[in-house]
């Protein structure tokens, strides 16, 4: 995959230059694969491995050629994941991402942060149409990564605005993690890698399976905003300062709902910036023992998606899910 990453970088390098004087084409080109090596280093290249073995899955007779194609294709999924990256550091103010300061916050990038996205965001399509331009299902999977951006775009204004305690409601957060994780990091991989082998059916049963992978996925990011090792996760939690939605403001919320004088302190401290606020609604959490309820949670959910994967009707993609569910348990970044 990071051979790959490296031929899309050219391919964009050479689209954006190419009508370019000499000079402008190398600030140009310069720009580029700074923006490249500085964003989408690091990575673990989830969600382009996953499209790619869902392919490989289904497409026991493709040739090198066509696995190599299919790699582009599935490869381009981390120009949207970058993409989205680079703009939520800017919305949330983040500071480290992968263990480097955020793209953002470099002296000579600033805002400009913003047309670089456009750059990532307009090379996909680009890549895409090099890559497969005769393939059948192109215009398909072309659509498939722009409803997963206008679903990741809604799901962010959501997240955006969920900045107080009222937000926390599980009916609200089930919305955000649909629409900002779900649907862009599980169920469009797998539709591409789908699309690109293209078997066109059982779509609705591999979206309900990827959406609750999501849902976990999403819980798991929670736990480790608050509970995790900046050092592992190589950014610092920002949640509760902020007052997002989580998995855990909506379990507290609902354990502490009855206990009004507990509740009024939570109310107080959460969503606000001080150290010791943010100490403060850790304390009450802990008390309320919500990390010992996250860790119930994750093992039944864990198990309950082993169970309806052992259910999918293509054979040929389970242990592509089985292995996604177990890589995820547990994890640490």
């Amino acid at each position: 995959m990071e051979s790959i990453l490296q031929s899309l970088k050219h391919t964009i390098v050479r689209a954006a230059t190419k009508a370019l004087k000499p000079k402008e084409a190398s600030e140009c080109q310069a720009r580029i694969e700074m923006l490249f090596d500085y964003n989408m280093a690091g990575g673990k290249h989830q969600r382009s491995r996953l499209a790619l073995n869902t392919f490989n899955a289904l497409s026991p007779k493709a040739t090198e050629e066509d696995i190599h194609n299919a790699a582009k294709v599935c490869a381009s999924v981390e120009l949207l994941q970058t993409y989205f990256l680079v703009l939520d550091d800017i919305m949330d103010q983040g500071k480290m991402r992968r263990g480097r300061p955020c793209w953002y916050t470099q002296p000579e990038i600033g805002m400009s942060a913003i047309n670089d996205t456009c750059m990532l965001d307009s090379g996909i399509a680009r890549i895409i149409h090099e890559a497969i331009p005769q393939h059948p299902n192109k215009w398909a999977i072309l659509e498939s990564i722009s409803e997963a951006k206008f679903k990741t775009c809604i799901g962010q204004y959501l997240d955006g605005m969920s900045n107080t305690l009222e937000h926390s409601t599980w009916e609200r957060y089930a919305q955000i993690v649909e629409h900002k994780t779900s649907h862009y990091s599980f169920y469009c991989p797998v539709n591409i890698g789908f699309l690109l082998s293209d078997n066109l059916h059982h779509s609705a049963q591999y979206q309900r399976i990827t959406y609750n992978i999501g849902y976990l996925f999403q819980a798991q990011d929670d736990y480790l905003d608050v509970y995790g090792n900046p050092e592992v996760t190589g950014k610092v939690g920002a949640d509760i300062s902020n007052g997002k939605c989580t998995w855990f403001s909506c379990r507290i919320a609902e354990k502490i709902a009855k206990d009004n004088a507990r509740l009024k302190v939570f109310a107080e401290n959460f969503g606000q910036p001080g150290e010791a606020q943010v100490a403060e609604v850790i304390k009450i959490m802990n008390e309320s023992g919500v990390e010992e309820d996250f860790h119930e949670f994750q093992k039944v959910t864990v198990e309950s998606l082993h169970r309806e994967i052992d259910a999918f009707p293509k054979k040929e993609v389970r242990q592509v899910f089985h292995s996604l569910v177990e890589a995820l348990t547990g994890r640490r970044a």
